[in-house]
């Protein structure tokens, strides 16, 4: 998706009739004002008119998180998917025998041992069960995702790359760079 981002800045450079354009990326920064810098030095040969389309979408970190978040995951290129938290009716017990002390509670994560947590027992307890706990996953190397799932943040993301190509289409267009 992020490289989509920057093939739709090139398209647009082309379209306009750049020939051979080395400096026509999407642009993203932490914030607004590192956009600018950004857009100056990585923008050069996109029209101004999609440069301004670009900046519309607000690429930086509370402006416009998904796209943000987009371009963090990229450079990460090998984020972790991390377990965060029990889904909704997250657990079902099929079969439980136990003989000593027991205590069951919700499922939580623990992500410092990895480990979900959803009965303890006595040392000295005996116990049969069989039990199915699901959870979901997260990108957990990108704070402002930490605790969204992993498939509900793609898709975030996939919604506003649509956006962005959509109304670079539609802007180059309107300049007559193609039908």
């Amino acid at each position: 998706m992020r490289a989509v981002l920057d093939q739709v800045g090139y398209a647009s450079a082309i379209a306009s009739g750049a020939t051979n354009p080395k400096h026509t990326y999407f642009p993203f920064a932490d914030d607004p004002t590192q956009l600018e810098i950004t857009i100056k030095g990585r923008c050069k040969n996109l029209p101004s008119e999609i440069v301004t389309v670009f900046r519309s979408f607000k690429p930086y970190k509370g402006g416009n998180d998904a796209l943000w978040a987009l371009n963090k995951l990229r450079q990460g290129i090998h984020t972790t998917l991390v377990p965060f938290g029990i889904a909704m009716g997250g657990m079902h017990i099929a079969h439980m025998q136990i003989r000593g002390g027991a205590q069951l509670f919700a499922p939580t994560w623990d992500s410092v041992t990895n480990e979900i947590t959803y009965m303890r027992t006595a040392i000295d307890a005996k116990f049969d069960y069989k039990i199915r706990v699901s959870f979901n996953v997260a990108l957990g190397d990108i704070d402002i995702l930490k605790n969204v799932p992993a498939i509900d943040a793609l898709r975030g993301m996939f919604g506003e790359v649509k956006k962005v190509v959509a109304a670079t289409e539609t802007e180059c267009k309107r300049l007559g760079f193609w039908k």
